[in-house]
C-alpha cells in the first residue's frame, strides 16, 4: 500500500488477521486487513458496534497482538515484540484518550499530567515547563491542584487530551473521545485534539460515531467484514 497523502509514514498494517474464541465458536474480527497513514494525519475509523474498532486500537497500541500479519508503528514491528517491549514502546510513543476520561482520581490535574513524563524519565524542570504550557493551552491553569472529580466532563476531557500529548508521542489513539460530551463541548475537544497533535506532528487515530469527527478527519476508514475500507 502507498501513502496517498505523501506524508512520512507512521503506521502500516499488512495482512492483519485477528479472531477470538466465544465458547465453541471463533469470531473473526479482521481478515487480511490493510492500513497505512502518516505523521500529522487525523484518521477516523467507523463501524457498527462490535465491528472491531476497539480491537484495532488495542492492536496499534500493542495491548493486543494479531494472529498473523504485520503491524508497524513508528518503524517498529509490534507483532514481533515481547510484551515488555510493547509496554515500553507504548509508554514512550503512544498517547490515549478515552470516552470516560480515565484520569486517576486520587491525583491532581498537575499530577495526572506529570505521570507520563515521570514514566519517560523527563526531568522536573522540563516537566514543569511542559505542564504549565499545556495547562495554559487547555485553559485550566487555575485548576492544577484540583482533583478530577471537581471538574466538569469537558474539563476532564481537556486534561485527558493534554495528558495524551504531553510526552510528545508519535501516535494518539482516541476511543469515542466525544461520546460522553454535549455537542459544543465535543466540538471544542476535537479542535483541541486536532491542534495539539498537528503541532507535535503526531498522528491522531479516532474510533468514533461522531459526524463532527468524521468531517474533520483527513481520512476515514470503515471496518467492513474484517477489512478496513476507505470511505
Amino acid at each position: 500500500m502507498d501513502n496517498p497523502l505523501g506524508r512520512p509514514e507512521l503506521v502500516r498494517i499488512h495482512g492483519l488477521n485477528k479472531a477470538y474464541r466465544e465458547g465453541d465458536r471463533e469470531r473473526r474480527i479482521f481478515k487480511d486487513a490493510e492500513l497505512v497513514f502518516g505523521r500529522s494525519e487525523f484518521v477516523a475509523v467507523v463501524g457498527r458496534s462490535g465491528s472491531g474498532k476497539s480491537t484495532l486500537l488495542n492492536l496499534l497500541a500493542g495491548i493486543d497482538v494479531p494472529d498473523s500479519g504485520r503491524i508497524c508503528v513508528h518503524g517498529k514491528p509490534l507483532d514481533s515484540m515481547s510484551e515488555a517491549q510493547r509496554t515500553r514502546f507504548r509508554r514512550r510513543h503512544v498517547g490515549f484518550v478515552f470516552q470516560f476520561f480515565n484520569l486517576i482520581t486520587t491525583l491532581t490535574v498537575d499530577e495526572n499530567l506529570r505521570l507520563p513524563l515521570q514514566l519517560n524519565g523527563v526531568d522536573r524542570t522540563s516537566s514543569d515547563s511542559r505542564i504549565d504550557e499545556l495547562l495554559q493551552r487547555i485553559d485550566l491553569a487555575d485548576r492544577a491542584v484540583s482533583y478530577p472529580d471537581t471538574l466538569s466532563g469537558g474539563e476532564q476531557q481537556r486534561v485527558a487530551v493534554a495528558r495524551a500529548v504531553i510526552h510528545r508521542p508519535a501516535l494518539v489513539i482516541a476511543d469515542e473521545p466525544t461520546g460522553n460530551l454535549d455537542a459544543e463541548t465535543a466540538r471544542n475537544v476535537l479542535t483541541l485534539m486536532s491542534s495539539l497533535t498537528s503541532e507535535n506532528r503526531t498522528a491522531l487515530l479516532v474510533a468514533t460515531h461522531s459526524e463532527e469527527a468524521i468531517a474533520r478527519a483527513d481520512r476515514v476508514y470503515t471496518i467492513d467484514h474484517g477489512r478496513l475500507v476507505p470511505r
